[in-house]
């Protein structure tokens, strides 16, 4: 790796097949695996993506091996150490516009030790015997046509983030997005997104009820009392923060949602950052989304990005994404459908219960 850092490539490359020799010999399967990623690489560096996509493909196919009968966290841990090969072979897709091959393997990098423990649940089957193979693109469409919902998964390339728009017809739309522009990371700007409306907690919930700049009643206030104006919502125990016009400046109150009986209208004020996230996120595929606000998106997020508030995003009057459209977040395609599998299974076992109770009532 040094040679190639170097501009050396002829004894980058001899350097590089001797340690695949020696891997192979004694039976190293992750140094296998990380040597023709840095084939990959190599390849990749000489512009002959053909042939990086090769070694690539062939480093996932080695370390993915190496999952039936290992924990959780060992899973994760291999998949953190190999999470490059899976973000290059993108780039190198996207760059050759393979964009259906590049989102089979953005979905293949992600959330397989969940992916594995459905599937073992739907068949019945120990983890260390199972192995699931990985989502074609028909597939990836036959899900959205099943869940009949707009799925968009995200995935962070180095200065890229690539989104892809699954439609219930099973049309995918692709889009780039540079980020390179951003003052921040990513990562500070959706800490600086929740944390202005109110959300500091990892794991809760994305939806949002009352949303900052929102007008409403509480059950002790009597019919002429003044609304109270939301300033932010606490989702770790479902309180808001309230004010009224008579308040002096940043003097709030906190009252648990559950007290509110009306929201009456809302005198929201822009968020910058809510906005900058919409501008981000949303708006390079606003033509790909459903008009309809009853049809179903599917937000399949990257890292960081599970803790975007996407109900909360504003666009640039101020309208919040649950407005305009009916929403969840799942950690993959694959996930998805073997959900839906898991769902099946249950309610078909349900019929077959209650069938056994009534012919031996």
């Amino acid at each position: 790796m040094i040679y190639l850092n170097l501009k050396q490539f002829d004894p980058a490359l001899d350097s590089l097949e001797r340690a695949l020799t020696l891997s192979t010999e004694i039976g190293n399967k992750l140094g296998q695996g990380t040597i023709l990623s840095n084939l990959g690489y190599f390849y990749w560096q000489a512009n002959q993506n053909e042939r990086s996509e090769r070694y690539l493909l062939e480093a996932i196919k080695i370390v993915e091996s190496l999952r039936p009968g290992l924990k959780d966290f060992d899973k994760i841990t291999i998949f953190e150490r190999q999470r490059n090969i899976y973000e290059l072979l993108q780039e190198i897709a996207i760059a050759q516009n393979k964009i259906n091959f590049a989102l089979e393997i953005a979905e293949r990098g992600r959330a397989r030790a969940y992916a594995e423990l459905l599937s073992s649940r739907i068949l019945n089957l120990p983890l260390e015997q199972l192995t699931i193979p990985s989502l074609a693109t028909e597939q990836i469409q036959q899900i959205a046509r099943q869940e009949n919902a707009t799925l968009i998964e995200y995935s962070l390339v180095g200065n890229s983030i690539y989104i892809w728009v699954v439609q219930p017809t099973g049309q995918i739309n692709f889009t780039k997005v540079d980020r390179a522009s951003l003052t921040v990371s990513i990562n500070e700007l959706v800490s600086e997104t929740r944390a202005s409306i109110g959300v500091r907690n990892r794991g809760e919930p994305q939806e949002i009820a009352f949303l900052p700049g929102d007008l409403v009643k509480l059950n002790s206030d009597a019919p002429d009392y003044e609304p109270w104006e939301v300033v932010a919502s606490k989702l770790d125990n479902n309180r808001l923060f309230l004010r009224q016009s008579s308040f002096p400046q940043g003097v709030t109150i906190e009252r648990p949602a559950t007290d509110v009986v009306a929201k009456v209208e809302s005198r929201r004020s822009n968020n910058r950052y809510l906005q900058q996230l919409h501008q981000l996120l949303i708006e390079p595929i606003a033509n790909f989304l459903p008009s309809d606000p009853n049809a179903n998106i599917i937000f399949i997020p990257q890292n960081e990005l599970f803790l975007v508030p996407f109900a909360a995003l504003q666009d640039s009057q101020g309208k919040y994404l649950i407005e305009k459209h009916t929403m969840r977040t799942v950690p993959s395609i694959q996930v998805l459908g073997l959900t839906r599998k898991l769902k099946q299974k249950k309610r078909k076992k349900r019929r077959y219960f209650n069938c056994w109770q009534s012919n031996h009532a």
